[in-house]
């Protein structure tokens, strides 16, 4: 059962089947994702409760919260040739830009763009309709969502 969130939780599967219980194999797999995230693990204190050899529990804790802040906090640049928009206007047409990206992406896989198969002329504008038509149609949705909050 995992609860805290974020920066804080714990793992208490004494009760569960199929759960990892030995400490030595708890230790390992703890060791191995150690491994894997090199660079953050160390911003983690890691505390398992153990009793006769088997895991009762395991909590962990962000303990160097404000280093892993400075450390992996960043900064996002938009270079621009537009000298005439403010940085809010600018920002609005980068994600603007990023939703008809997002709605090129849509087209060309989810709502099948491509690949076309059709030989006649009238087919492949059809299938083009239908795609752009399904496009502006999930355009709509998320602004109607976006709209309510």
């Amino acid at each position: 059962m995992r609860e805290g969130a974020g920066d804080e939780g714990a793992l208490s599967e004494a009760g569960k089947k199929r759960t990892t219980k030995s400490y030595e194999k708890v230790l390992q797999r703890i060791g191995r994702l150690k491994e894997r995230s090199h660079r953050i693990h160390q911003y983690y204190d890691i505390q398992i409760t153990q009793h006769e050899g088997s895991v009762q529990g395991l909590r962990w804790t962000l303990s160097r919260a404000q280093e892993a802040e400075e450390r992996y906090s960043g900064q996002y640049f938009l270079r621009t040739s537009r000298h005439d928009l403010d940085e809010k206007r600018l920002w609005q047409l980068y994600i603007t830009l990023e939703g008809i990206e997002d709605s090129f992406r849509s087209l060309k896989s989810e709502l099948g763009l491509r690949p076309v198969f059709h030989s006649k002329e009238s087919r492949v504008k059809a299938h083009l309709f239908v795609s752009v038509l399904a496009c502006h149609l999930l355009s709509a949705i998320r602004h109607r969502l976006r709209s309510q909050g």
